[in-house]
């Protein structure tokens, strides 16, 4: 493992093919950084970090997934347009336990939870916040993204593009403290599909009128 303690003035991109890089104390990477992980694992630790994502990709993962870790809270920064926190290729399996807040410096763009591959799969463990465009998050890229936590904060969560993609939750009712909407599909967009595992009882939905509805199964 590598490990900061103190700030760095180097340049250019960070990126963590296998292995583990962790920050700890004042230990921060180069600012302005695009952040790679390949199978290994970037642990932020404790500190409630800024990461300003000016290619709007946010943290992206290589074919062999990854881990992104930390008990902070992790904001990303899309410098413009619409930011897309983290990007998954197809057939990879990535999993975040650090909390994250997605946010742009253009107000009112919508912020892109995760683009998953075909046959890939984000595992997000950590509390999601997102301020945006009334708080929605979306999923892109054909692939899976299960939501564990129940502590976040948006209030909608939909699919977009022609690929579709596959959200999983226990229970889509209780994924945050705002009114939740399942939002479906983006209009001419591909298959979409919405997974809860928990109690039938306990799930609850609400459509956004303008979106496709979504197969819903249990």
């Amino acid at each position: 493992a590598l490990t900061f303690s103190a700030a760095n003035t180097y340049t250019g991109a960070t990126a963590v093919i296998g292995g583990t890089l962790a920050l700890t104390g004042s230990g921060a990477l180069a600012a302005n950084s695009a952040i790679t992980i390949n199978g290994g694992t970037f642990d932020g630790g404790p500190r409630n970090a800024t990461y300003n994502q000016g290619n709007n990709s946010g943290i992206v993962f290589g074919a062999n997934g990854g881990v992104f870790a930390g008990t902070g809270t992790n904001t990303l920064v899309g410098v413009s347009g619409g930011l897309t926190a983290f990007v998954v290729p197809a057939n990879a399996t990535a999993v975040v336990t650090a909390n994250v807040n997605i946010t742009n410096t253009t107000p009112h763009n919508y912020s892109g939870l995760a683009s998953v591959g075909s046959g890939g799969t984000l595992t997000v463990n950590g509390r999601i916040i997102s301020y945006n465009s009334g708080g929605e998050i979306w999923l892109g890229g054909g692939g899976t993204l299960r939501i564990n936590n129940t502590a976040n904060r948006f209030s909608g969560l939909g699919i977009w593009g022609a690929a579709g993609g596959t959200i999983t939750a226990a229970d889509f009712s209780a994924l945050g403290s705002y009114a939740f909407l399942v939002m479906g599909q983006t209009p001419g967009g591909g298959a979409a599909t919405f997974i809860y595992t928990g109690l039938a009882t306990n799930t609850t939905f609400s459509f956004k009128p303008e979106c496709l509805a979504p197969t819903i199964l249990n």
